[in-house]
């Protein structure tokens, strides 16, 4: 059932914590250990995915996925923001295919209570676009999703340039593409329709009908100028009558400035 309060509430959230980030960030003289780091990545995908608002077949196949990143760091806490878009092929077991977009920006807050532990939030907002040529060429199908949750961090004590890090969404908004969508895809084509069409009819959810989360290993020198290496597996999952499944694992690189 669409709830308009809580959805704007928890929407609203969002959008404070991501600019809470950035003024976070922007108070860099503060601690004059505070310092700035921006990089690049690139991350290879191994993807699956089960959209049963079209069929009960899953899709996996190879994506690739850019990202650019912002991070202020001090002795007390750390901060990111990351915008990302992931891009990809999937197959069923017929071989029909499935072109994978995706795009989103993510903050994370850390603040470092222990000397190897770390705990803070995190909110995300996704857009996750697929569309399935052989099985209809008319139609786009979507998922996107505002989400708070908890953020964990773990820096190995006898390997500190390792860390694993593990955040689950709590709270979600999220607009999810009908089983008989009626927004044609010419129309998704067009600049306004790309970006609107996945923002209505959001629905208020929570850990017991929609979990996403994910799990990371990073290797990082921790100076400016250096190269950051990770392996991430991911999983979105909507429990409602007609499914809706996302997992991936990949491996990347970043380069910070």
């Amino acid at each position: 059932m669409y709830r308009r309060q809580e959805t704007l509430l928890i929407t609203a959230a969002i959008v404070f914590l991501l600019h809470g980030n950035v003024l976070a960030m922007a108070n860099e003289d503060v601690e004059k250990d505070a310092s700035w780091k921006w990089g690049l990545g690139a991350s290879f995908i191994y993807q699956q995915l089960r959209e049963e608002t079209l069929h009960k077949l899953r899709n996996q196949g190879p994506a690739f996925s850019w990202e650019v990143f912002v991070t202020h760091e001090s002795t007390t806490s750390t901060h990111q923001v990351m915008i990302h878009l992931p891009v990809g092929v999937l197959f069923d077991r017929y071989d029909f295919p499935a072109i994978s977009i995706q795009y989103g920006i993510e903050g994370l807050g850390l603040w470092h209570s222990h000397k190897h532990y770390s705990f803070g939030y995190m909110a995300t907002a996704n857009v996750r676009y697929r569309y399935f040529p052989e099985w209809d060429d008319s139609h786009l199908y979507w998922l996107t999703d505002y989400t708070l949750g908890p953020a964990l961090q773990y820096q190995f004590r006898r390997y500190p340039q390792l860390t694993i890090q593990a955040t689950l969404g709590l709270t979600s908004v999220i607009s999810r593409s009908p089983q008989h969508p009626l927004s044609k895809f010419d129309n998704i084509l067009t600049p306004s329709g790309f970006f609107s069409v996945p923002q209505q009819d959001f629905q208020f959810r929570h850990l017991g009908n929609f979990q996403t989360g994910k799990l990371r290993f990073d290797y990082d020198t921790g100076e400016k100028g250096s190269h950051r290496f990770h392996y991430e597996t991911r999983f979105a999952r909507v429990d409602d009558e007609l499914q809706f499944v996302e997992i991936w694992h990949s491996i990347g690189w970043r380069y910070v400035f």
